[in-house]
């Protein structure tokens, strides 16, 4: 009777007859910054093919004509003037356009061409009760949350809400055409002392000082934005009591309410570590196109032992403020005093990089409030604790230190085989061919966290020769977890396969693209080098042989069925992969023993010469 059941179900979806009554979707805004306001749950509207907005302004439809899941605002043709759709020619069951690309139309450009999205995510909102955690229960495909509990999982507690947020003193302030206020505070409802949610997240808010003026930190669907009571349309004799009525109602749309934005924060995605009740932690920037972050950063200055301890071993008091100890200082405790020209033996370790050079006297540099070796800038006591190993460097040339990373150990007593970091430095893999292991870790406040399960292979050498590919900027939209694409071999001398697996935005697990067997039962078959590349939705990996061969590979994201292919196998050349996926590197052809050095674009009819370096 069960499968029975499921069959029928699965048979109306495909049907486009059985869909849930909420979806959660997230859309992501590098295409058009827009998109993003339009974040959140829709509701099933009469028919399977169409979900409007919660706050009635936008909805996604099945395009009948294209075959293709589209999403427009509100009286639009559901085939013309939308501003988003699915791969097309798909059923209308939303299990296939969950997990295929969507595109987005570039407003800003002439052509209002489409471009695929970087991250997209569309779900029932919750189909089990424990997708709500244990602070509230699935009712028709959405979670209602039990008093105090918020969030689109219930899974923020109104006790555990930042009252209070400063900015981190070790950071700059808010840059911005006008002063913004340093501190901020949860916006509560003055008679019952709720809190007003805008898009399932607090609304933080400062007085400032005169009358009426109010500077603002709201969630948007995706960022932060940092406002003023000036900049939202309709808003008159601004109190504290008519914000939170103002946020809490259908009064605010992020698409409708700005007429002046005065900072926008890095991205915050569903189901996402960077998805939190209050934007502790964020890059902030000025502009969304700005390529690099200010310096501010935002910390709950209220302390909690649990959620929110004071650093550097200080004390959280009954009134939930930090009595520093050690000498540090912030309303966390958050800053060290390394780096000052005092020896302070609590931080003379590899942790905090031997005090920044202070209890050594080749490394320690005099301070306006200290001199180096000196108490009370007068006392000569030496240099009694240096343990800094630079200390002992050749002053006429520099050397290598140590330094400590946190959260990763190994798994085998041997020598780590491969390391790799992204090149925005946050994604850490380490292969360990020894247990035939590779291991991803994200960085996080100083730390690196393992991600997922090891990937793991039962013959040869796997996590000696590995390649990894991570999106070429994520400066203006960075998130919790950074998509990740792994190319890994696993060889020995008469076999040897190519791996590819993949972490696609918003997974919770490896998802294997491919795997190709190389060569068996012949000799010569080690593996040199392993090398990606990745061009919109195109990924190649190429591998070289120690005998002197290359094999391209090629697969297509999002592609169904998913599966690699054989480019071609070339010999007498070496080289990389760029970020792209051209061969950059030298080539033999013929009888020409120099070879060429240059950029060759791969393709199924081999490597096509872009431009050569040498000859």
């Amino acid at each position: 009777i069960l499968l029975v059941g499921w069959s029928l179900i699965f048979l109306w979806q495909m049907q486009g007859y059985y869909a849930p009554q909420y979806l959660l979707v997230q859309f992501s805004d590098e295409i058009d910054l827009k998109l993003g306001y339009f974040s959140g749950l829709y509701i099933r509207a009469g028919s399977a093919t169409n979900y409007i907005e919660q706050n009635n302004q936008a909805v996604l439809s099945y395009c009948r004509g294209g075959l293709f899941w589209t999403f427009r605002t509100i009286g639009e043709n559901p085939c013309q003037n939308y501003f988003a759709h699915s791969t097309p020619k798909v059923q209308r069951d939303l299990a296939t356009i969950s997990t295929l690309p969507w595109f987005a139309r570039d407003t800003l450009r002439p052509s209002q061409r489409f471009f695929p999205m970087e991250r997209f995510y569309l779900q029932e909102a919750c189909r089990f009760d424990n997708d709500c955690g244990e602070n509230g229960e699935c009712q028709s495909s959405r979670c209602v949350c039990n008093n105090d509990y918020f969030g689109l999982a219930c899974d923020f507690a109104a006790d555990d809400t930042c009252e209070h947020l400063t900015i981190d003193e070790q950071t700059e302030f808010f840059r911005g055409t006008r002063d913004i206020s340093r501190e901020f505070s949860v916006l509560r409802d003055t008679q019952t002392g709720s809190i007003p949610l805008a898009y399932n997240h607090p609304v933080y808010v400062k007085n400032r000082v005169v009358e009426d003026k109010f500077d603002i930190i709201v969630f948007t669907g995706l960022r932060w934005l940092v406002t003023s009571s000036d900049g939202l349309n309709g808003l008159r004799n601004v109190t504290l009591q008519s914000l939170g009525q103002y946020f809490s109602s259908n009064s605010f749309h992020a698409s409708l309410s700005f007429n002046s934005i005065d900072l926008y924060s890095s991205t915050s995605f569903v189901n996402t570590p960077t998805d939190k009740p209050a934007p502790i932690g964020q890059s902030w920037y000025q502009d969304i196109s700005d390529p690099i972050p200010t310096l501010t950063k935002l910390i709950c200055r209220v302390c909690d032992n649990l959620l929110n301890p004071c650093m550097h071993r200080g004390i959280c008091s009954q009134n939930r403020e930090c009595e520093c100890q050690n000498g540090a200082s912030g309303v966390l405790c958050q800053i060290a005093p390394i780096g000052n020209g005092k020896c302070d033996q609590f931080f003379n370790s590899a942790a905090y990089n031997y005090d920044e050079g202070d209890c050594c006297e080749s490394t320690c540099r005099d301070t306006d409030e200290n001199k180096c070796g000196l108490i009370g800038n007068s006392l000569s006591i030496g240099f009694p604790f240096c343990e800094d190993p630079r200390a002992g460097c050749d002053g006429s040339k520099g050397c290598w230190a140590p330094k400590v990373i946190s959260g990763v150990t190994l798994l085998s007593s041997g020598a780590v085989s491969a390391v790799q970091l992204s090149s925005g430095g946050t994604v850490l893999v380490v292969g360990e061919s020894d247990v035939k292991s590779i291991r991803v870790f994200d960085q996080e406040d100083g730390s690196w966290i393992g991600r997922g399960q090891a990937l793991e292979e039962s013959f040869g050498d796997f996590g000696q020769h590995f390649a990894i590919s991570t999106p070429r900027s994520v400066v203006g939209r960075r998130f919790g977890v950074i998509p990740l694409i792994v190319a890994a071999t696993s060889s020995s001398d008469s076999e040897s396969t190519l791996r590819l697996e993949y972490w696609a935005p918003n997974a919770v697990e490896w998802r294997q693209l491919c795997e190709f067997k190389l060569c068996s039962g012949k000799d010569e078959c080690k593996v040199s080098s392993v090398d990606i590349g990745k061009r919109g939705m195109r990924v190649t990996a190429s591998v070289a042989f120690e005998s002197d061969s290359v094999h391209v590979f090629e697969t297509i994201l999002g592609a169904s069925p998913q599966s690699c292919r054989h480019l071609y196998t070339t010999t007498g050349q070496s080289g990389m992969l760029d970020d792209t996926g051209n061969y950059l590197g030298t080539m033999t052809r013929g009888n020409e023993s120099e070879g060429l050095f240059g950029v060759f674009d791969v393709s199924e009819r081999g490597l096509e010469t872009t431009r050569v370096l040498e000859r």
